[in-house]
Formats: structure tokens, C-alpha cells, sequence
């Protein structure tokens, strides 16, 4: 089971430590087939305490949703991000503003509306970026952390849709 879950996050673990970037020296960029973007959503309360760390939430049953199928999860296996959900995606190809689903346990989940705007790196890679992200017409709060962006998503009852 363990092993399962560390071969499902392989690319992700790769992506944390050689991200796709300019050799200044040389100014080869390195190119990778699977380019996959990586950020955080971080699940706060009203007091901005995070709701993992505080065990009101089971990291093993959160789960990040986009159009039924999952984009992310809790990265419990690396000590800086293992109260956060990582959002990743292979070949994001949209800036629409796509509907996430932030399933909290079997019962509850949040929807999440997000809007990317498309960024271009001095190797000409295009990376999405995240530009806003709201809960039910709320904005939330947005951050960079270590260079990755950091969604603070509000969990309350006004926040969260019963699903049973």
C-alpha cells in the first residue's frame, strides 16, 4: 500500500527537486515530455489554523477532484508539505476557470473555482499560474512559499457542501 502511494507520487517527488528551468552557463533548458505543475492548497479555519495539522481533517481522506478524476492529495511523505494538498497536473492545457472538488472525508467536500493565467519562462515553457481562487463567490487567500503557490482555502460550515 505504502509502496503503491510512493510510485503514484514518483513524479511529483521528481518534480520537487528538478522543476524545468534554464541552465544559466549554457542556456540549455532541460525538456521534459510529462511537464507537471505542482502547487498547495492549504485547508485553514476562521483563525487561519491549518485543519491537517490540527487533525480536525484525516490527511488520508482528502482528495483533490477535476471532473471526477483526482489532480491531488495530501504529500504526508515530505516533512515541509505534509499539511498541505498538493494540486498537480500533467499537460494542463486550460486557463479556464475549472471547478475543483476538495473531498475533506466521505461526507463533506468543498468546491473550489479557480482561474489560471498562462506564463511564459525564460526557456519559453509555458507554466499556469494560479491567479485567483474562490469558495462559493469568496476569495481566497493566495501565496508564494519556496517558490510554489500556496492556496489558503477557508473551511467552515458556510464553506463546506454535505454530500451524504
Amino acid at each position: 500500500m505504502m509502496f503503491q502511494r510512493l510510485v503514484r507520487f514518483l513524479p511529483l517527488i521528481l518534480l520537487l527537486f528538478i522543476f524545468p528551468s534554464c541552465f544559466p552557463e549554457t542556456d540549455e533548458c532541460l525538456v521534459f515530455e510529462n511537464n507537471v505543475e505542482v502547487s498547495f492548497l492549504e485547508l485553514l479555519d476562521d483563525d487561519e489554523n491549518n485543519l491537517i495539522q490540527n487533525q480536525t481533517y484525516n490527511a488520508q481522506q482528502i482528495n483533490l477532484l477535476l471532473d471526477g478524476r483526482s489532480v491531488g492529495s495530501v504529500f504526508s511523505e515530505d516533512p515541509v508539505y505534509k499539511y498541505l494538498v498538493a494540486l498537480f497536473e500533467e499537460g494542463v492545457d486550460t486557463v479556464d476557470s475549472p471547478r475543483y472538488e476538495l473531498v475533506l472525508n466521505d461526507s463533506q467536500s468543498v468546491f473550489l473555482d479557480m482561474r489560471f493565467s498562462t506564463v511564459v519562462t525564460d526557456c519559453d515553457t509555458k507554466l499556469h499560474a494560479i491567479e485567483s481562487a474562490r469558495v462559493k463567490g469568496e476569495d481566497q487567500f493566495l501565496d508564494v512559499i519556496n517558490g510554489y503557490q500556496i492556496v489558503g482555502v477557508t473551511v467552515n460550515d458556510s464553506t463546506i457542501t454535505k454530500t451524504k
